[in-house]
């Protein structure tokens, strides 16, 4: 469980993130992340992070170190922040790399009726901004 401190950390390194200092944010989150390895929120934080930066098969791995392991009908609301992250990363790869999997994965991420929808508003932010081909896909009309 992470304390006000690890909290503090992370939004620190958030913060630095969003003023462009990336290296230290990600350095900040991977340190957190080694004393706290089961942690979806640093993951989330870290995967997030490493997603803005295009470092795209890394934030992969992290978000979805951060999805828990039961089957999916067991999953939590909170799992909302992992599963929108890895929709996103999915979808925000080079457009040569995308592939039908990729589509279909987003499509599933996105459909979980228990994702809050602010954080669904975000992600069509974010496709919107960065993407805008992916909100063309009928196959993700969901958005």
């Amino acid at each position: 469980m992470l304390g006000g401190d690890d909290e503090r950390v992370i939004a620190q390194a958030m913060r630095l993130a969003q003023v462009g200092n990336v290296i230290t944010a990600t350095a900040l989150l991977e340190t957190l992340a080694q004393t706290h390895p089961g942690s979806p929120r640093v993951q989330v934080a870290l995967a997030d992070v490493l997603r803005q930066t295009g470092r795209y098969s890394e934030a992969l791995r992290c978000y979805e170190s951060a999805l828990p392991r039961e089957p999916a009908s067991d999953r939590q609301p909170e799992d909302g922040g992992a599963r929108i992250g890895l929709a996103l990363c999915l979808a925000q790869r080079p457009l040569l790399a995308r592939q039908l999997t990729d589509r279909q994965s987003v499509a599933d991420l996105l459909s979980d009726t228990r994702i809050d929808p602010a954080l669904l508003a975000g992600a069509a932010a974010v496709l919107l901004r960065d993407s805008p081909d992916v909100l063309a896909d009928p196959l993700l009309h969901l958005l």
